[in-house]
């Protein structure tokens, strides 16, 4: 599979039933050999022991975390409906465009339609135009942070625990275009990190007593390098092969 990946990358399904003919492709691209060589081949018992070790989750810290968000989402469900003085369900669009938009009476001014039937979108694009027109449009999106928040990662990681108190994510190396690693079952790649909440649910992943977990950024390694190597290439100051 990585071998048609690198011949192709991009690309979501591959047919690998003619080994032989992939081989040969491949050895036809001397650096392309040599990346699976010396980098995707090494890489992959790499990418099994991480899966197999895993990464501990601290579950009391997300079971307090869970308590206080749905506290929290309670509060504000109770001042959205104040605010639109009825009750209404917040999830759903079409609910919360007839009460934003038909009772409430707030601006429609450069509000996209969507859709087959030309409605009014609530997308958090859109509704960010509305800021400040309306105290019920920041309620709405703490409402949106919070929920996603303790959906998707506070009330589900907790069930994705083994035995062994860790998550054993599956990281792949076949799937992004640009040669970065992704990861599933959970997607670990995707953890919030843009809001106070959303480090708590970060601070969650811990080490073992006498390990240190780091958390390290390489800000678009995967650009900056050939980039480097075009300059220097192009300065004469290194030949690259």
């Amino acid at each position: 599979l990585v071998v048609a990946y690198l011949l192709n990358p991009g690309r979501r399904d591959y047919d690998t039933s003619d080994w032989s003919a992939l081989a040969a492709s491949l050895s036809k691209e001397k650096k392309l050999l040599k990346i699976y060589e010396d980098i995707e081949l090494p890489l992959m018992p790499v990418l099994l022991t991480m899966k197999e070790r895993g990464i501990k989750l601290d579950l009391p810290s997300l079971a307090s975390l869970s308590k206080r968000l749905g506290k929290r989402v309670a509060e504000l469900t109770k001042q959205i409906h104040k605010e639109a003085k009825m009750e209404f369900n917040i999830a759903s669009p079409i609910q919360l465009r007839e009460v934003l938009f038909e009772k409430l009476h707030i601006s429609t001014d450069n509000i996209k339609k969507t859709g087959k039937t030309k409605a009014l979108s609530t997308g958090a694009d859109q509704l960010e135009k509305l800021r400040g027109l309306h105290p019920i449009i920041d309620l709405i999106f703490e409402y949106r942070e919070i929920t996603k928040l303790k959906s998707t990662y506070v009330d589900s990681l907790p069930e994705l625990v083994g035995t062994d108190g860790r998550i054993h994510t599956t990281y792949n190396q076949t799937i992004s275009a640009h040669g970065r690693l992704s990861s599933v079952n959970p997607n670990l790649h995707s953890s919030p990190i843009k809001s106070d909440l959303g480090s708590e649910v970060r601070q969650a992943f811990i080490a073992d007593a006498g390990k240190v977990l780091l958390y390290l950024d390489y800000s678009q390694v995967d650009v900056r390098i050939p980039a480097s190597l075009y300059i220097a290439r192009t300065s004469g100051r290194e030949r690259v092969g």
